[in-house]
């Protein structure tokens, strides 16, 4: 018959730790018996070399000290090597090196306290983006506006929000009055239909912008399955752009000339046939080329300077019903015509309408 014995666990578990310890006691004095050797070697050689620094410094002291070391070695020749006499090296060593690098540390202190004070107190937004503007001439995305966040910083500017874009356009007002507690702000709706097909553009991709003409060029290739091609132009196209903190160097994309293949042109006149407006046309064949791979969007920051609302729309992308108002007459076209597998003559912006009410209508004063 068994039994259950309280201690016995404990006893087997204190005879483990004594055990343990034991092993690592002998494990420890092994270590030092065969390795001790190597260790004061190279204890011996890290001592040569601080002795020549101070030679080169304080030359009368490097006989005293090189005296000390011969002991050292004398000894761990001899195979006795004690600590104390390590230690003793070690500050008399100390005694001579401490002050000779005392000076350059200290002013190595103060070059890093008043370099963090510089950092820290004394630039301004404006001059810290023109340090990095200095320093990292490649990151020409840098500007004043887009740094202070200016909601009127031009091209640059940040997102509308949709009672932004209804101001903007004189389409937004309070009923019954802006001051009382139920006042819901309402918009025009003539107002909001202009800006909202304004969005659409031209029904020729020839009246586009010259830099987006460029990127449906670049953007071709992918949609064919060339992914290396495409990948470089957008690179191209990037380098050009930002060659000017103010994006200046878009101009200079009316020198690229990349001359579409057969496979390419049937491609987009596919395309052309299925969209009424350039920038649905467009769209349609982003898609086509990001369903073959991820296209990199750093690539094509710079569109939002060239063409804001084909940027908001292309950016809308996939992300089922929310849109940027900026971009929401395109995208609501865009998916009419999707939808009805025909190019629409007439705008098909009823949705954007319909989701930008709803927006105004959350607004409280």
């Amino acid at each position: 018959m068994s039994t259950n014995d309280p201690n016995a666990d404990t006893t087997g578990s204190g005879g483990e730790v004594v055990f343990i310890a034991v092993a690592l006691g002998v494990l420890a004095l092994v270590v030092w018996l065969v390795g001790h050797t190597a260790l004061v070697t190279l204890w011996d050689w890290v001592k040569r070399g601080e002795i020549w620094v101070i030679r080169g410094v304080l030359p009368g002291r490097f006989v005293s000290l090189q005296q000390h070391l011969f002991l050292v070695q004398r000894e761990h020749l001899l195979s006795r090597v004690h600590w104390a006499t390590i230690t003793a090296v070690n500050h008399r060593i100390g005694t001579v090196l401490g002050p000779v690098l005392a000076v350059p540390l200290g002013v190595l202190a103060i070059w890093l306290f008043w370099s963090r004070y510089q950092r820290t107190r004394v630039h301004t937004p404006e001059s810290l983006v023109e340090t990095v503007k200095e320093r990292f001439p490649w990151g020409r995305i840098w500007n004043h506006h887009l740094h202070l966040q200016d909601p009127h910083a031009g091209p640059w500017a940040l997102a509308q929000r949709p009672w932004d874009f209804a101001r903007a356009h004189q389409a937004a007002y309070w009923e019954p009055d802006a001051d009382h507690p139920d006042a819901k702000l309402h918009m025009a709706v003539g107002a909001v239909e202009r800006a909202l097909v304004a969005q659409l553009g031209s029904t020729d991709l020839a009246l586009l912008p010259v830099a987006v003409r460029a990127l449906v060029a670049a953007l071709l290739p992918q949609a064919c399955g060339d992914d290396e091609t495409t990948h470089q132009r957008l690179i191209d196209l990037a380098n050009l752009a930002y060659d000017h903190a103010d994006l200046r160097g878009v101009v200079r994309m009316q020198a690229v000339a990349w001359t579409p293949t057969p496979a390419e042109r049937e491609v987009w006149e596919s395309l052309v046939v299925r969209h009424r407006f350039a920038r649905c046309q467009f769209l349609a064949l982003f898609e086509a080329a990001g369903e073959r791979a991820l296209l990199p969007s750093a690539h094509l920051l710079w569109l939002k300077a060239v063409d804001r609302p084909l940027w908001y729309a292309v950016n809308s992308l996939g992300r089922g019903h929310r849109c940027h108002v900026e971009g929401a007459g395109i995208l609501a076209h865009y998916r009419a015509e999707c939808a009805a597998g025909v190019p629409l003559l007439d705008p098909q912006i009823d949705a954007a309408i319909h989701g930008l009410r709803a927006a105004l209508q959350e607004v409280r004063e």
